[in-house]
């Protein structure tokens, strides 16, 4: 098999967590079990054979997947996280991993890895007897943090995604020395330090998903109905999270919103020729000209008019 993919589109929503469960224990020859972390379940993969190694890419929303065993006999899978944010836990250690992070997962033991967002990552599943040779103390990296500055493991995740974007115009011996390629550079992990559990990844996980807010909340900014509700439904995350994010900034997520439109607001009425308050107040998603000049005035000491 060169080549596979696998996914929900086109399944009935109330089937795709059994044809999800069903195909990474069919991928990975393990026992999987699925949780959705948020409504509308998608996700999909494509398995390419590279020589002596394996790529799996994945994608899809936000969920839990627990696997109940070892794993595929006489192989050990690295991540490589291309999107989101996951963790991966088992009895005896936890990491968190960012875009550009990567780890080795445990292949004899239970694992629980949580998708906590829409996710992308690339698994480089490789023979264990070829690992020892390339990075004979693996075993002692599981469930570690490889963080996305290490030039090794960069250039490794940046090969496979080269890869994958790129697998219709590659044929098998090309795919086959490209996969011996990334093995290969996987001996520049030697001289890289294990980074034991999260280090530093809480504070990277949360200006991470301030920065997704923003970057959505900014597309969404002159809709009078822009919501926490609407936002977390978007992205996946849960409400008390979110607020949890902005807790130390005023008046929280909203306030944050409400700062961006007045900034917006505040510019075009430099420049709003014939325009009115109530036109420019409201294509910024402020329900009434009442509401956004007290806003204004209380944020910048006067009046709109006074512009």
């Amino acid at each position: 098999m060169s080549e596979l993919c696998l996914t929900t589109q086109g399944i009935d929503e109330g089937e795709r967590v059994e044809y999800w469960r069903d195909a990474i224990r069919s991928t990975l020859n393990a026992e999987f079990r699925i949780e959705p972390l948020q409504a509308d379940f998608a996700a999909a993969m494509r398995v390419l054979s590279c020589g002596p190694a394996q790529l799996i890419a994945m994608q899809g929303s936000a969920h839990r997947t627990r696997r109940h065993g070892p794993g595929r006999p006489g192989w050990v899978s690295v991540i490589f996280q291309t999107g989101g944010v996951c963790t991966f836990a088992d009895g005896e250690g936890r990491v968190q991993l960012a875009p550009g992070d990567a780890c080795i997962v445990p292949p004899e033991r239970d694992i629980v890895g949580e998708r906590l967002t829409p996710f992308a990552q690339i698994l480089l599943n490789v023979p264990a007897a070829e690992l020892d040779e390339r990075l004979p103390e693996w075993g002692g990296r599981l469930l570690h943090r490889i963080p996305a500055e290490c030039a090794s493991a960069s250039a490794v995740g940046g090969l496979l995604r080269f890869i994958v974007g790129h697998h219709p115009k590659l044929d098998g011996g090309d795919r086959e020395r490209l996969g011996a390629t990334a093995l290969h550079l996987l001996e520049g992990l030697r001289s890289t330090p294990a980074a034991k559990g999260c280090g530093g990844a809480p504070a990277r996980l949360a200006d991470y998903h301030r920065r997704r807010i923003e970057d959505w909340l900014r597309g969404h900014l002159r809709e009078s109905d822009l919501c926490v509700a609407r936002l977390t439904l978007a992205l996946g995350l849960s409400p008390r999270y979110v607020h949890k994010l902005y807790a130390g900034r005023p008046h929280g997520v909203m306030g944050w919103v409400r700062e961006q439109r007045l900034v917006a607001c505040r510019r075009e009425l430099a420049a709003r020729g014939r325009r009115s308050i109530a036109d420019i107040a409201g294509t910024w998603g402020f329900e009434s000209a009442a509401h956004f000049s007290r806003a204004f005035r209380k944020r910048y000491g006067i009046s709109p008019s006074e512009v």
